[in-house]
């Protein structure tokens, strides 16, 4: 009696551990899998679309997309609408001349030049659930930071109307 009685704790502890096991595999979030892919903050962060309201004096002024794009070339693309508008202006990057400083998993840094001794950067990251834009602006070496904050947005940019002449 004393074996056949080992012999079913064994199996009972075996269906335990599968059982366990089972319910651990379960349980793991997709997202940490997905997290550890990709290397990059545009690789991470790709084709997610965000969306900001600017508002001034309490009103609402203007609408900003952006889109981050795994693509050295076009890193970002923007669609800015003032609400009086029934159009959205699109901006391209790759239109002014700017470089990638850093494109780490945890941030994207750009520079942006305008000038000779005029620039901004601009660092991206994620907190919480936001893109976080901060942008310095330097003009004759004299910084001007500037915050904004994105959250994620499931617009379709492709049926957006893109005003004709800019505004």
């Amino acid at each position: 009696m004393k074996l056949l009685f080992n012999k079913n704790s064994c199996y009972y502890l075996f269906i335990l551990l599968i059982v366990t096991f089972s319910f651990a595999n379960c349980n793991l979030d997709n997202n940490d899998e997905i997290e550890t892919l990709c290397t990059t903050f545009l690789e991470c962060n790709a084709e997610i679309k965000w969306k900001h309201i600017h508002f001034e004096n309490g009103v609402e002024y203007s609408l900003l997309y952006y889109k981050l794009n795994d693509n050295y070339d076009l890193p970002i693309e923007i669609w800015v609408n003032y609400l009086e508008e029934d159009c959205f202006c699109y901006l391209d990057i790759s239109t002014v001349q700017f470089q990638i400083l850093e494109n780490s998993k945890d941030s994207l840094v750009l520079k942006i030049i305008l000038e000779e001794d005029d620039f901004e950067t601009w660092i991206f990251t994620i907190e919480e659930k936001s893109l976080r834009l901060a942008r310095i602006f330097t003009a004759g070496g004299l910084p001007i930071e500037s915050y904004t904050f994105f959250n994620k947005t499931a617009v379709n940019l492709d049926e957006i109307i893109i005003c004709k002449d800019p505004i």
